[in-house]
């Protein structure tokens, strides 16, 4: 980013990066709603990065998080893999494959980091997050961004698609595979895509360069964090 921000900038984008502590991992309409149009302005639209900058100075906010590694390995329709789920203590250490509708785990089998489907990353700088996989399903892997964008698009009719053509097609090709997914859970708490985004969430909100980020931005507008 070229210029500083201004202090309502600055102020704006502390009460947004505060708010995206509040969620709990109960996933509801309202809920989604709101933390989906949350995510597109501070991840997609890289308010995060912006204000993360001010107060740690550039690229010095970094998040772990498993990723999807190689979409070669996802060859069937039978799987689909997210590289990360929410749950009410927070992220899943692993991942959860699907397989033909069956739903397993790292604790119940070794398929996923076994087949070399999913891996974790520590230390992912900020600006690349977005781009980090995690959703593979019928040979098609789909990163954070990309979901982020998906869901905004069904609960909040934001059709914001690159228009460049090659990324246009890509990226509708992408959502097609998810389709299937959000026509198949509807809008209820089994929805696998509407638990991963709050996955992603609860991933930024557990790193500690978040906790330092509003600590920082605590002192500056502590009527924020009343």
């Amino acid at each position: 980013m070229g210029k500083r921000l201004s202090s309502e900038e600055k102020r704006l984008l502390v009460e947004d990066v505060n708010t995206l502590s509040m969620f709990s991992s109960e996933v509801n309409d309202s809920l989604i709603r709101n933390l989906s149009g949350l995510l597109r302005k501070l991840i997609v639209d890289d308010g995060l990065i912006h204000i993360s900058n001010e107060y740690l100075g550039h690229n010095k906010f970094y998040i772990n998080a498993h990723v999807v590694k190689d979409p070669k390995l996802i060859e069937h329709e039978k799987f689909t893999v997210f590289a990360a789920t929410a749950h009410r203590k927070g992220i899943t250490v692993g991942y959860v494959a699907e397989v033909k509708g069956k739903a397993l785990h790292p604790k119940d089998t070794p398929l996923g980091e076994g087949l070399g489907m999913v891996e974790f990353k520590e230390n992912i700088p900020l600006h690349e997050f977005a781009k980090t996989s995690v959703v593979g399903i019928s040979g098609v892997v789909i990163n954070r961004g990309e979901i982020i964008k998906y869901v905004a698009n069904k609960m909040q009719g934001v059709h914001r698609i690159d228009p460049r053509r090659n990324n246009k097609r890509e990226l509708e090709r992408k959502y097609r595979a998810l389709d299937p997914l959000w026509e198949q859970w509807g809008i209820a708490g089994g929805n696998s895509i509407l638990t991963t985004l709050l996955g992603i969430a609860q991933e930024i909100t557990s790193s500690p360069s978040y906790m330092q980020l509003l600590e920082l931005a605590k002192k500056e507008f502590p009527e924020l964090f009343e």
